[in-house]
């Protein structure tokens, strides 16, 4: 159905799909030899070129969009002003080619996953984690259970798990975390005794994420009084893993704040190990 209906809009186009379909052809040639820069240039041409054709909602566009995308990402470390504009051009090619896409009832098609993905990469190098996860969580959905796509499905799942985790504790120190009291004040928890969470134990298991998450409940020593599971991916062994050994641990506010008034809180712990058949 998605060719059919992108051979319709290039047929449709007539001479001015003649001219897209060279310019994009010369692009691919391009970025086969490593010509990145001549590769972007071209793109832009063929995105003028819809333009000037009232052509720029076709699926034809969709594609040309998409390898836009793709030419914008810069490296994952690259850091400063330039890079993050760029990362900001991948968001806004891949959000064009989706609305594209979802316009003509293509949710469900591979290019979709993969610009959910781009998408969601853009955020994280953005630092905009929050924004990620959500088109990171709807990659997985479309393309769990491919076979084809397995790789890409557990790059995902682990950056998922990590992003998730950090949203629930201090990055730069893992000894602390911030909590928000009731009337919007933060106190600041030192973890003051803990124990390792050991990573469970799984039959045929190899190279598998996992992500455990738990509310926490503090009692007037700053020990755990109350622990349950909030989330647990892949299977309920992660957050069972994360139970048992943070239930161990006692935590300290860095003020004056007694621990019984701090509200429950979550925290997140992801894995990633290789384990042997």
């Amino acid at each position: 159905v998605w060719f059919d209906r992108c051979a319709r809009h290039f047929k449709a186009l007539g001479a001015a799909a003649q001219q897209v379909d060279c310019i994009h052809k010369a692009a691919s040639s391009y970025k086969s030899l490593g010509k990145l820069g001549t590769t972007r240039d071209r793109l832009r041409s063929a995105e003028r070129a819809l333009e000037a054709a009232n052509a720029s909602d076709s699926i034809v566009a969709a594609l040309v969009f998409a390898d836009l995308a793709e030419s914008y990402i810069p490296p994952q470390f690259e850091v400063g002003a330039s890079a993050d504009t760029d990362r900001r051009r991948v968001l806004s090619y891949t959000q064009k080619a989706r609305a594209i896409l979802s316009a003509h009832n293509q949710e469900d098609h591979f290019l979709y996953a993969t610009l959910l993905a781009r998408e969601a990469t853009a955020f994280e190098d953005l630092r905009r984690y929050e924004e990620a996860m959500p088109p990171m969580a709807e990659a997985m959905e479309l393309i769990s259970g491919q076979p084809e796509h397995v790789e890409l499905h557990a790059d995902l799942r682990r950056r998922y798990a990590k992003m998730s985790s950090w949203d629930s504790h201090e990055k730069d120190d893992p000894n602390r975390m911030t909590v928000e009291m009731d009337d919007g004040r933060e106190v600041t928890l030192r973890i003051k005794k803990r124990t390792r969470v050991i990573y469970p134990k799984s039959d045929g298991m190899s190279s598998e994420y996992g992500l455990g998450r738990v509310l926490i409940t503090l009692g007037p020593d700053g020990n755990v009084a109350e622990i349950d599971i909030v989330e647990s991916q892949p299977t309920s062994a992660f957050g069972q893993a994360v139970k048992r050994a943070i239930q161990k641990w006692s935590f300290t506010p860095l003020d004056e704040t007694p621990p019984e008034t701090i509200p429950p809180f979550q925290f997140g712990v992801s894995f990633d190990y290789e384990r042997r058949r």
